[in-house]
């Protein structure tokens, strides 16, 4: 109880000062190991574990929350993940929720924040996370709206780099987005929506071929096959079976 108060006070002071602007520092920014972990994350998520394993062992959360709101739960939503793809369990999923809860309440706060493109993303990150922990509690309605909530924050975010005219594709937002469509095609195929799935796995391999990431088309097409053959679609279920090869 004394910790959550502690955080809303912190919260709100912070708030009280995003009404003019947004000032922060990234984990990258401050241990520049932390660039090697987001960059190792996606592909060898063995090796990010371990190397942020290394820094964490001298970081002490608490001391982490004083200094920076902002450190500490981009921190926790960094961690999550990391345990995620590698299999191992959450453990305090709280901590993914209540990073969840001070992005969302930032940007719903400061007309600065929800404009900043790196904000933006991070509060995109802790709903599909948050989505994640409730997947596992078999919360299967919760997770699957937060999904939606993360895909429809990344559709802002993509739309606001188009408005000012940024036409370079960012490789990270396009890898986060297939992995988007690939949970929400995941649910709609185990509801037997399969259409659906296979429109929504479509735009998951568009992300996919932009990032010219074979192996993620592959598993979608994997996941094609397996609802054609729930349709019993042979023919069309071998022509997807093909195509991973």
């Amino acid at each position: 109880m004394r910790k959550t108060i502690f955080f809303s006070f912190m919260l709100f002071l912070l708030i009280t000062a995003c009404n003019k602007s947004v000032e922060y520092e990234t984990l990258s920014a401050r241990w520049p190991v932390f660039g090697d972990v987001y960059a190792l994350k996606d592909e060898f998520p063995d090796s990010a574990m371990m190397l942020m394993q290394s820094v964490a062992d001298t970081l002490e959360e608490k001391s982490l929350l004083l200094e920076s709101p902002f450190l500490f739960n981009e921190y926790q939503i960094l961690s999550t993940e990391l345990r995620y793809k590698n299999y191992v369990p959450v453990g305090n999923d709280s901590l993914t929720e209540q990073a969840f809860n001070f992005y969302e309440t930032l940007l719903h706060q400061s007309n600065t924040a929800s404009h900043d493109e790196f904000l933006l993303f991070q509060f995109a990150r802790s709903l599909y996370y948050k989505a994640v922990v409730e997947s596992q509690r078999k919360q299967t309605m919760e997770s699957y709206s937060d999904f939606i909530r993360s895909l429809e924050v990344m559709d802002e975010l993509t739309e606001k780099r188009h408005i000012f005219q940024i036409s370079e594709k960012n490789l990270d937002y396009e890898h986060f987005i297939a992995l988007i469509y690939t949970r929400i095609a995941s649910f709609l195929y185990r509801y037997d929506a399969w259409e659906v799935a296979l429109e929504v796995l479509e735009k998951s391999n568009e992300s996919f071929t932009v990032e010219d990431n074979a192996l993620g088309i592959a598993d979608n097409l994997e996941m094609m096959c397996d609802i054609m053959l729930a349709q019993s679609e042979r023919v069309a279920a071998i022509q997807y079976f093909k195509a991973t090869t």
